[in-house]
C-alpha cells in the first residue's frame, strides 16, 4: 500500500526542487522545528489545519494551511529566504512533487516577527494549499 503524500510532505519536497530557495538554505528545510545547531538561514514547515471539503457526493478537494517560517541572523537574509518561498509558492497547480494534485496554492501572508530572546528574525509565510 502506497504511503499518503500529505501537503506538507508535498510542499517540503517542492521547496527543495526550487532552486531559488535551496540557493538561500541548500537542504535545510525542516518540519515543526529548527533542531538544535542547525545553520541559519532555514525554513521550517508546520501544518496547521487540514479542512476536507465535500460536494453531494463525497470529499471533493482538500485545503491545508501551512505556515512557514523562513529563519535568518538578519532581516535581510530572513526575508529573501520567505521572498523565494513566496515565489515557489503562489499560484502554483499542478502536480506538485510528482505526487499531490493541486488545485491552488495561495499565499496569505507575509510577515517578519523579531525574536527578541535570540536576536533572530523570522519571517512567516501562511499558505493555503488546494488538492486532491
Amino acid at each position: 500500500m502506497a504511503t499518503e503524500v500529505t501537503a506538507r510532505k508535498a510542499v517540503w519536497r517542492h521547496l527543495l526542487e526550487t532552486p531559488a530557495v535551496t540557493a538561500l538554505v541548500g537542504d535545510r528545510i525542516y518540519h515543526q522545528v529548527r533542531p538544535d545547531g542547525a545553520e541559519y538561514p532555514c525554513v521550517v514547515l508546520f501544518t496547521v489545519s487540514s479542512l476536507p471539503r465535500r460536494d453531494l457526493h463525497d470529499v471533493a478537494w482538500t485545503e491545508t494551511r501551512l505556515q512557514i517560517t523562513a529563519m535568518g541572523l538578519t532581516e535581510p537574509s530572513a526575508e529573501s529566504v520567505a521572498l523565494a518561498v513566496q515565489q515557489a509558492l503562489e499560484g502554483f497547480s499542478g502536480v506538485m512533487a510528482g505526487a499531490l494534485y493541486v488545485i491552488d496554492c495561495q499565499v496569505g501572508a507575509v510577515f517578519p516577527d523579531y525574536q527578541e530572546e535570540s536576536g533572530q528574525i523570522h519571517y512567516h509565510v501562511d499558505v493555503i494549499v488546494t488538492h486532491k
